[in-house]
């Protein structure tokens, strides 16, 4: 067994943008997998620096900042948010992103196009965002106006239709 690592050296960080139950699940996630390939906080076999902003963007770059001063082996980040701070801060360390769509949308990719070599972890291409508005006109047709909000965390995927 491996020996316990201090706090100024973790084995990974977790960036969370906002406490939230629908993300929280892309953080239990995230321990589960480390736990079935035998990577327990609880057995001392990993340690896991947690930060959330609270949805504080100041308070995630700090945050972010001082995962980054601990050097950890990789950083998961979630929601979005999480994820491009964190690649703007750093190309040295793996970032698992959760929660985030395809690097090329937010602006996190290289000159020729290629994606930051840092990224890793699923993505979202956002085409829900085209389709879901087109399947709700589908099954409520006759409705004067809609409204429609993604997810609480990210006020601003909310919008209204006529």
């Amino acid at each position: 067994m491996r020996p316990r690592f201090q706090a100024r050296n973790p084995d990974r960080g977790f960036l969370d943008f906002v406490e939230d139950d629908t993300l929280a699940k892309a953080r239990q996630g995230f321990i589960e997998a480390l736990d079935e390939h035998g990577y327990s906080e609880k057995k001392g076999t990993i340690e896991v620096v947690y930060r959330c902003a609270q949805g504080d963007q100041p308070t995630l770059i700090q945050a972010c900042q001082d995962l980054i001063s601990r050097q950890p082996r990789l950083i998961a980040t979630c929601p979005t948010l999480s994820t491009i701070v964190a690649a703007q801060r750093t190309q040295d360390i793996p970032i698992l992103m959760m929660v985030s769509p395809r690097p090329d949308i937010v602006g996190l990719t290289r000159a020729g196009g290629s994606f930051q070599s840092n990224l890793l972890g699923a993505y979202e291409t956002l085409d829900y965002l085209k389709e879901g508005p087109a399947i709700i006109r589908q099954v409520v047709p006759r409705r004067a106006w809609l409204a429609w909000c993604t997810t609480l965390p990210n006020p601003s995927l909310c919008w209204r239709w006529r």
